[in-house]
């Protein structure tokens, strides 16, 4: 949301050179088209590559904008289209994939809302080497992603700890839920875009149909009949 912000905070971390890998990066001399991105100390450019489906009708107004901004922050922006199937299988196994191959860094893709979200199985580091953890993301005890401020705790600590919270202390629930956010949404290791949402639509003469956030109509299905 703010260029001026994103290079002062990228001219604090390794990407902070000309190509050279010595000269300072001057955020003044980037445009949307001279190509002047930047680089660490060893030569490597900073880039996001991204991967959209060649159906996805989001895609285009946001690689659009990417591509207008992006390099005025030094960043090298590009864009690759392709099947669904190969995005699932980038986003889910690239950890399988050879080095050469493991090459985007960013897609689209929409997340549900679930009553019983349990952030465990989705962060955790347990997770990782698995399609579980899909972004291959660590913020342990051991390897946190960005310092921990006096009593804040990392996403292995928090998704345990609200594990283990006895039911009904929605109390200690709720404050661990709260640093949780507080934490994940300092990480950023997904950037929300859109959701879906679902609905059970059915003929008003199918009767039977027995459905919650926790109990979908596919258990209800030997109770289902048509009347009339």
């Amino acid at each position: 949301f703010s260029l001026s912000n994103a290079n002062d905070i990228l001219t604090e971390s390794e990407w902070k050179y000309e190509s050279d890998g010595i000269t300072l990066f001057d955020s003044s001399k980037a445009t949307s088209s001279n190509e002047y991105y930047r680089y660490n100390a060893l030569g490597e450019a900073l880039e996001i590559a991204h991967f959209g489906t060649e159906t996805s009708s989001i895609s285009p107004d946001t690689e659009n904008h990417l591509r207008a901004t992006l390099p005025l922050a030094g960043i090298k922006f590009s864009f690759t289209r392709g099947s669904f199937d190969t995005l699932l299988n980038h986003y889910y196994y690239s950890y399988n994939l050879e080095p050469a191959e493991r090459k985007y860094h960013m897609f689209y893709l929409a997340t549900n809302f679930f009553v019983d979200y349990d952030p465990y199985s989705k962060w955790h580091s347990n997770f990782l080497g698995t399609w579980m953890n899909a972004n291959q993301f660590e913020d342990s005890i051991e390897n946190p992603q960005a310092p921990l401020i006096g009593e804040e705790k990392t996403i292995d600590e928090l998704t345990l700890l609200m594990r283990e919270v006895n039911p009904g202390d929605y109390a200690t629930y709720l404050t661990l839920w709260r640093a949780y956010q507080l934490r994940w949404n300092k990480l950023m290791p997904n950037i929300p875009i859109y959701a879906n949402q679902y609905y059970d639509v059915y003929d008003v003469n199918l009767k039977g149909v027995e459905s919650t956030p926790f109990w979908d109509w596919t258990y209800s299905i030997y109770d289902m009949y048509f009347e009339g």
